[in-house]
């Protein structure tokens, strides 16, 4: 893997979501997160943070596998384009 591959999955992580729907996400999964702990926890709230976890990365490698390495369009993913992207 190359740098340039690195440099673009980094910017597909940070630039892939709209705005609108990032400053909706993260107010939402705190609220979640406070009320499994409020309501089974701190253990409850780790294994609840590694769920997340684990699902969005697999998330993102199974969307960029679908998308050939966000090149292509795949149903409601549109394909992005990056400053790294080889000419």
């Amino acid at each position: 893997m190359d740098k340039n591959t690195l440099l673009k999955e980094k910017y597909v992580i940070i630039h892939g979501q709209p705005l609108w729907f990032r400053l909706v996400k993260y107010p939402v999964l705190i609220i979640l997160t406070l009320s499994v702990f409020f309501w089974e926890g701190s253990k409850a709230v780790g294994w609840w943070v590694l769920f997340w976890i684990v699902l969005g990365i697999g998330g993102h490698f199974f969307l960029r596998y679908k998308t050939h390495g966000w090149t292509k369009k795949w149903k409601f993913v549109k394909a992005i384009k990056t400053p790294y992207d080889k000419r």
